[in-house]
């Protein structure tokens, strides 16, 4: 919303270009709140049982698994970009999609990695920490928007870094809280680190679950987009876009509530008091 609201004085073309890539980047946020909510569940539920050793392993795996998958993807995304952007609706207006989406793609391991970090501290209870940082961040994309598109001059491709760079400063206050000043209750150890099967799976198992309703969201979105496309190529995307980006400030207080309630599950699960389960929902 606050590129759409900066990139207005630049005229349709380039509202247009962040609505076609929006479900592209809605796709990552619903991976890596899937992936989240996944190590949340796990993490919770050895917390619960105490077991401080189990949840730090939790935390290196889906640490790991998340930088490896947001690396992944943005080779995929970035070489296939042009090709992605044309399923998407964007073919009518490829230079402008481009220069905001290459950026955006690049930055798909920031993306997945800001949910996961979130995710790690709603886990040991840490809320307040997660929304404050994540509060910065979106006061920084509003502060940086208008120096990057505007005073450097970069106009969509400085929207893109704008918001890359914003989401990236939760990443670094969280690792400064891990590594740092070591003020969490968990630990994200990463010497002699191996792939855990059984601690992966226990992640992906909730994980893809929890993905799946922002994932199809975004599919639903960008098939949406492809039929506009046909209608009013430019125009109508940028409006049908505007539009969601509204529906998503209605829609976000209930996907919260379904994900808050997932690692207080999870520890009461943990703990062996699975009747506060009954209480919780």
């Amino acid at each position: 919303m606050i590129d759409t609201v900066w990139l207005t004085s630049i005229g349709v073309e380039a509202q247009s270009a962040v609505n076609v890539a929006f479900p592209l980047f809605f796709l990552m946020i619903g991976i890596g709140n899937g992936i989240a909510v996944g190590a949340s569940q796990a993490l919770a539920r050895r917390i619960g049982a105490m077991d401080r050793d189990a949840a730090n392993k939790v935390a290196s795996q889906a640490t790991v698994m998340t930088l490896f998958i947001g690396i992944v993807l943005a080779l995929l995304f970035t070489v296939f970009a042009e090709s992605l952007l044309s399923m998407a609706g964007g073919s009518s207006n490829m230079e402008a999609c481009l220069a905001y989406a290459i950026p955006i793609f690049i930055g798909i391991p920031t993306i997945l990695m800001g949910g996961l970090f979130s995710g790690l501290l709603r886990s040991e209870g840490a809320a307040k920490r997660s929304m404050s940082i994540h509060v910065l961040g979106a006061l920084m994309n509003i502060i940086l928007d208008p120096i990057f598109i505007f005073v450097l001059d970069m106009g969509l491709t400085g929207a893109a870094i704008a918001t890359i760079i914003s989401m990236a400063i939760p990443i670094m206050i969280s690792i400064y809280w891990y590594y740092g000043n070591k003020s969490t209750f968990v630990r994200i150890p990463l010497r002699g680190f191996r792939f855990d099967r059984t601690l992966i799976w226990d992640i992906l198992r909730v994980g893809i679950p929890a993905s799946m309703e922002l994932v199809l969201m975004s599919i639903v979105i960008l098939i949406m987009d492809v039929i506009i496309e046909g209608i009013a190529p430019v125009d109508g995307i940028a409006i049908y876009g505007n539009g969601w980006k509204l529906l998503d400030l209605f829609f976000m207080p209930a996907v919260a509530l379904g994900f808050a309630i997932v690692p207080i599950c999870a520890a009461a699960l943990g703990a062996k008091k699975a009747y506060k389960i009954k209480e919780i929902y």
